[in-house]
């Protein structure tokens, strides 16, 4: 997979919008971090709790789906990411899929493998990532 071909939009038209999320802890990383613990004579961490966390995010007036990308330009570009599958020997490409700048990756490569097996019929013997897939709930999967 690869995350080099990018699609921008005109970077003069934006606009700044605060958002308000909630944050949440994450419980199966908990859960494997206290079987940790506990494996070494540790006492557990407690879960945290919810958390109101406000992000003041820049967005573009011509294309709300295009994220600010400051990868490759320090004044940002709106930009999205193509994520490609290609079969090395042959040189297909087996799948193609754009999100937007700010998608890692690694949230997308399981259901996009997942798809791929599925319309070739057989499971993916070798995988071979660059390291912003480098991730350790990937790596569980």
């Amino acid at each position: 997979m690869k995350q080099s071909e990018k699609a921008n939009t005109n970077k003069q038209k934006r606009i700044q919008v605060i958002q308000t999320m909630v944050v949440k802890e994450d419980e199966g990383v908990l859960q494997l971090v206290n079987e940790k613990r506990q494996h070494h004579g540790k006492k557990p961490f407690a879960p945290k709790a919810e958390k109101l966390a406000t992000k003041r995010m820049i967005c573009s007036t011509t294309d709300p789906d295009a994220e600010l990308s400051v990868k490759h330009d320090p004044r940002g570009l709106f930009a999205f990411h193509d994520h490609r599958i290609v079969d090395t020997l042959h040189h297909f490409i087996l799948d193609a899929y754009v999100t937007a700048a700010t998608v890692p990756g690694h949230r997308i490569l399981m259901g996009r493998i997942e798809r791929v097996e599925h319309q070739v019929g057989y499971s993916l013997k070798e995988i071979v990532l660059d390291a912003g897939y480098d991730n350790a709930r990937l790596a569980r999967e």
